[in-house]
């Protein structure tokens, strides 16, 4: 096993996420809350323009959390570098999400159980504040994660390709590549996506 760097993950509809064979290698870690909800703003965002459209106003990258701009899929990919949407819970499909764009962050209305959003995993903690470990994920990535107000908060998006159990989380449809639209949006199950579509940007 070895560190794998993330760019901008994977995108996971909410039927991966509530799937009861876990998308999280551990019940410790849990959807993240800290970074939609705690008063983290946009100074989070990464300051590379590689992941954000011009001119990333407020971006500092603060605590080295690097939300980068992975955007969404719903009919199709939308938003690439310019928002990050965050899933941070769940309760009959009412959906805590922030968007992180040009320089604020605000609250989205509850989001359909078809839109693949980003996901980022949490576990509560007696770090110091800034503290580095790292949280192994079920096809033994290794990400790094920081302490934060209590909680280890990972530092990238989470790019998992499998379940707990060790079941592949379904990627593609009948070409055997990937999701056509139609197939995403016919979806009432589990399944995944590159950003944007394409492997590079995982």
């Amino acid at each position: 096993m070895v560190f794998t760097p993330i760019k901008f993950g994977r995108l996971y509809n909410w039927y991966a996420v509530s799937d009861s064979r876990k998308i999280s290698s551990s019940d410790d870690w849990t959807l993240d809350t800290i970074l939609t909800t705690n008063g983290i703003s946009a100074n989070t965002k990464d300051t590379d323009l590689s992941y954000w459209n011009s001119p990333n106003t407020g971006a500092t990258n603060y605590m080295g959390f690097a939300v980068r701009g992975c955007g969404y899929r719903l009919y199709g990919f939308a938003s690439f570098k310019q928002y990050c949407i965050f899933r941070s819970y769940n309760n009959t499909n009412n959906y805590s999400l922030y968007e992180y764009n040009s320089g604020t962050v605000s609250p989205i209305d509850a989001m359909g159980t078809k839109v693949g959003l980003a996901q980022r995993l949490q576990r509560a903690t007696t770090n110091i504040d800034g503290t580095i470990s790292t949280y192994i994920g079920n096809d033994e990535k290794i990400y790094m994660a920081k302490a934060s107000g209590g909680y280890d908060v990972l530092m990238s998006n989470l790019a998992e390709t499998k379940f707990r159990n060790g079941d592949l989380i379904p990627s593609f449809g009948t070409n055997g590549i990937n999701y056509t639209n139609a197939e995403w949006d016919a979806l009432t199950s589990s399944a995944c996506c590159p950003v944007n579509g394409n492997e590079s940007n995982v």
